[in-house]
């Protein structure tokens, strides 16, 4: 499963590091309350022993080790796209999950990813929209999608989002403008104005192996596209 996020920040510096992670703190606070396996997160390296050696966090503010090597490692290409790329420690692939925060150009879009190997490592719908919820707020998102990995080839329009388990979207929905939608969460933003979470399952974890799922939510993205909704999508 994975969790995709476009968001926008003119002051963040491809190479702000220590910001980014202070930047993603609550979003790796709600992920340790909904599984202690997601806890803890260390630099995503080839070799087990050596990330464990950079932790992301060290009593509660970024790791300098963690920030010594990403400094080092992007100081040749000052103002191109650069990366933060985090794992939780977990070698077996019922309980691992990786992080990224991929930093483009100034004024250019940033994205986070977080990627599940175990759908259900976060718990339930309500459990994930938690997490959907913080990361909208946090990261003030242009879009917050949840789906299995391979969902994009599912989706209704190829230049569009697809809607999957779960699509947030900052702006305030109605059922009546989503009836196909089990679930609309509203999530509170600055300035009285609230964005929605579309819950395409409510009590059920979304799964390409069910045709069922699949129809949902792809009666959800026609639902959106007939009224100019549904954001055109960028490269995931």
């Amino acid at each position: 499963m994975k969790i995709r996020a476009l968001f926008r920040d003119d002051s963040l510096e491809p190479t702000d590091f220590a910001t980014v992670l202070e930047r993603i703190r609550p979003i790796a606070d709600v992920l340790a309350m909904c599984n202690p396996m997601l806890a803890r997160w260390f630099m995503a390296t080839e070799s087990e022993s050596t990330s464990l050696l950079y932790p992301a966090y060290e009593d509660g503010v970024p790791g300098q080790a963690l920030l010594a090597v990403l400094r080092e490692e992007f100081r040749q290409t000052p103002g191109e796209p650069a990366s933060v790329g985090l794992w939780n420690g977990n070698k077996d692939k019922k309980g691992m999950a990786l992080l990224d925060v991929n930093l483009g150009f100034k004024g250019s879009p940033h994205a986070l990813e977080i990627l599940l190997y175990r759908a259900d490592l976060l718990g339930d719908a309500q459990a994930v929209a938690s997490v959907v919820a913080v990361i909208a707020r946090t990261l003030q998102a242009e879009y917050v999608t949840v789906a299995p990995t391979r969902y994009h080839h599912k989706r209704v329009f190829r230049d569009r989002l697809g809607v999957g388990w779960m699509l947030y979207l900052p702006r305030k929905l109605t059922t009546s403008q989503v009836p196909d939608a089990q679930l609309l969460i509203p999530v509170p933003l600055d300035r009285e104005e609230s964005g929605t979470i579309i819950v395409t399952l409510k009590d059920e974890i979304f799964s390409l192996e069910t045709p069922e799922h699949v129809s949902a939510a792809n009666r959800i993205e026609v639902r959106l596209v007939d009224q100019d909704l549904l954001p055109l999508s960028r490269a995931s």
